[in-house]
């Protein structure tokens, strides 16, 4: 007896190798939906009656009003729901932010739990609640089947956060209820789930300049005793969980934290920033400069090599001198002319420096025609001044020249002297006229 043959067909399209007197749809998907045909030929050929195959998709659970994001797993929407006829979404009020929530319910003596597969390291936060029938039916979540936290009765919203180690791990929330009875919702809730990687990452900036490598923080150029300088950095951890910070600098290098110490310790939470100042110490004349040391455990970029640089110009006294023809400079070659002896002339010295002026001596070479008549004081404070009077002495007939130098501490010129002359007129004895 010769057997009948069959092509089943889908919208008039012969379905490869559906062959059989019946065609089972396995998993039937949104894409299957259509209108089924089979041909059967036995001698002649026959079709049947159109069979319209619809398919109802599973509901998209839009649970979480919050975004995933960054997941280092292959499908970053993956959440399993068991049993999903016992799973809603919420919205609204009842969600946490406004959004969609996801609802947990069970029957007596019964379970539900919605899991997540998570890679870690990850931070997880998510928001929760439970209204049930308190110290009966519970609403827990659990990593790796450890239960972390239980809640029972009518709650209001708790936000959590957790630290994922590395490796993978299963996250999940189950609503579990006794063998009787009901209280308020007899649900638990779920929304605002987010999972990032969990790092650690510094970011310095001075001012709005983000410093990478080396670089350099001037404080530039002050004067010996004058005001502390300071100057901030800011210290953020850019990253997704705790990061702790050492900062010091070399002992003695002119630089110091604001505590005067040389080094400090510091936590960072995440995204959070601490403005660390940087004091210039003015008591130690001369150039400053000191690399600082940043360690922030687990960072994921390299600190910055800092150095910070300044310059303490030191106190100085400065000498001035001058008499009542004018101001006199070091070194000059135009005399002072004292004109006929004898006579005097007195003469001021100047502190238009920054310290005390120490003067040591006030000298004349040669010493035969002049004199010191009128001694000057030692010290010549900021801004002051001090005088001497120099005598030109009635010797020999004619022009005598000299050098007065005076001695001191200056700065700008510690051996300060200028040329004198004078003439005289007394004769010279013994020459027999008369």
């Amino acid at each position: 007896m010769i057997a009948p043959s069959y092509q089943w067909k889908k919208d008039g399209i012969d379905i490869p190798n559906a062959n059989g007197e019946t065609y089972t749809l396995i998993n039937a998907q949104p894409a299957d939906a259509g209108s089924y045909t089979v041909v059967v030929t036995l001698g002649s050929s026959v079709t049947s009656n159109a069979a319209v195959v619809t398919v109802t998709a599973p509901p998209v659970w839009t649970l979480f009003s919050a975004a995933e994001s960054a997941l280092a797993v292959e499908d970053t929407g993956l959440v399993t729901l068991n049993p999903i006829d016992k799973m809603s979404v919420v919205t609204g009020s009842q969600a946490h932010s406004a959004g969609n929530a996801l609802k947990l319910q069970t029957v007596d003596d019964g379970s539900s739990y919605a899991e997540r597969t998570i890679q870690g390291p990850a931070v997880v936060t998510f928001a929760w609640r439970v209204s049930s029938e308190e110290g009966f039916d519970f609403f827990r979540y659990s990593l790796d089947d450890t239960v972390l936290e239980s809640i029972s009765g009518n709650g209001s919203w708790l936000e959590r956060s957790l630290l994922v180690p590395a490796g993978t791990h299963t996250l999940r929330w189950t609503y579990v209820k006794d063998s009787s009875d009901a209280n308020f919702d007899d649900a638990g809730y779920l929304d605002d789930l987010v999972i990032v990687p969990a790092y650690k990452n510094l970011e310095v900036k001075s001012g709005t300049q983000t410093l990478t490598g080396s670089s350099t923080l001037d404080f530039g150029t002050v004067q010996e005793q004058a005001a502390e300088v300071t100057q901030t950095l800011d210290f953020k951890n850019t990253g997704t969980v705790p990061m702790d910070v050492t900062v010091s600098l070399p002992v003695d290098c002119g630089f110091v934290f604001e505590n005067q110490s040389s080094s400090i310790d510091f936590s960072l939470a995440p995204g959070i920033s601490l403005p660390v100042p940087f004091v210039f110490r003015t008591d130690v004349p001369g150039a400053k400069s000191g690399l600082l040391s940043i360690t922030a455990t687990g960072s994921q970029a390299t600190p910055p090599a800092i150095t910070l640089t300044g310059f303490v110009q030191a106190l100085t006294p400065n000498i001035a001198c001058s008499w009542s023809g004018g101001v006199l400079t070091n070194g000059q070659t135009s005399p002072v002319e004292f004109g006929t002896t004898p006579n005097d002339i007195t003469f001021t010295i100047s502190n238009d420096g920054t310290a005390q002026l120490s003067i040591s001596s006030v000298s004349v070479s040669p010493s035969t025609d002049f004199e010191l008549v009128a001694q000057l004081g030692n010290t010549v404070p900021v801004g002051g001044n001090t005088t001497f009077t120099l005598r030109a002495l009635e010797t020999t007939r004619g022009t005598h020249p000299a050098t007065v130098t005076i001695t001191s501490d200056a700065g700008n010129a510690p051996s300060f002297s200028f040329p004198v002359t004078s003439l005289s007129y007394l004769a010279v004895t013994g020459t027999g006229f008369t």
